[in-house]
C-alpha cells in the first residue's frame, strides 16, 4: 500500500469516526410515559405560605418574611455617573488658575515674537517644493515631464512657463532646471518619484 492509499485510508476512518460521534452526540428528543397536567387541566394553587415551617438553612425554601422587612435607602456614597471623567480636574485647574480675592490681576503675557521673514529665494524654492513629479515621456527627441500639484497634473516641456514666474530651462534624466524670472535664480528639482 502507497504512502498515499495509507493516508486516504486515515483520513477515511477519521470521518467515518467523526459521522458515528456525531450521531451519538446528537440531542434526542426526550418523552414521558404519562404528563403530570393534561392539557386544558386547571392547576390548583399550592397551601399557603403561613402553613408551612420556615427552614432557613434549607436554599429551596422562600422565605417571605425578608419582604415583609422595612427597606432603608442605602447611606454610602454617592456619584454622579454621568459627570466628565475629569470634571473635578478641570475644575480644579480653573479654580487654581482664577485670582484671589483682593490679589493684582495678572500680567498679560507678551506676544510671542514674530516669525523670521524668509528670503524671496527661500519662498521660490518652497513653491516649486510644492510640485512633485509623477513620471515622464520622451517623443521624437523630447521630454515631457509631467508635474503634480494638488489634484492638477501639469506637463512641462523645456522652454514652457510656470505659475507666471518658473521657466523650465533644461530636463535631464536626473533633474529639472527652473530659472526664476524675477530675479534669475536656478532651482533644480530632482526627477525622482516618491512612494
Amino acid at each position: 500500500m502507497s504512502r498515499q492509499q495509507q493516508i486516504l485510508a486515515a483520513v477515511l476512518l477519521m470521518l467515518a469516526l467523526s459521522i458515528c460521534w456525531a450521531w451519538y452526540s446528537w440531542p434526542r428528543q426526550k418523552t414521558v410515559p404519562v404528563l403530570k397536567y393534561a392539557p386544558g387541566q386547571k392547576i390548583q394553587p399550592p397551601p399557603a405560605a403561613a402553613d408551612k415551617k420556615v427552614d432557613a438553612g434549607n436554599a429551596r425554601v422562600l422565605n417571605l418574611v425578608r419582604l415583609e422587612q422595612e427597606v432603608r435607602p442605602f447611606q454610602g456614597y454617592r456619584r454622579n455617573l454621568f459627570k466628565p471623567l475629569w470634571g473635578d480636574e478641570l475644575e480644579g485647574k480653573a479654580r487654581k488658575d482664577a485670582p484671589a480675592r483682593g490679589a493684582a490681576p495678572a500680567a498679560v503675557p507678551s506676544p510671542p515674537p514674530p516669525a523670521p521673514q524668509i528670503s524671496a529665494a527661500e519662498a521660490d524654492r518652497q513653491e516649486m517644493a510644492r510640485y512633485r513629479f509623477m513620471g515622464f515621456l520622451t517623443t521624437a527627441g523630447r521630454r515631457t515631464v509631467f508635474l503634480g500639484k494638488g489634484n492638477e497634473v501639469i506637463l512641462v516641456r523645456p522652454g514652457d512657463v510656470l505659475a507666471g514666474r518658473y521657466r523650465a530651462d533644461q530636463i535631464t534624466d536626473q533633474a529639472l532646471k527652473v530659472r526664476v524670472l524675477d530675479s534669475g535664480d536656478e532651482i533644480v528639482i530632482p526627477l525622482v518619484e516618491r512612494r
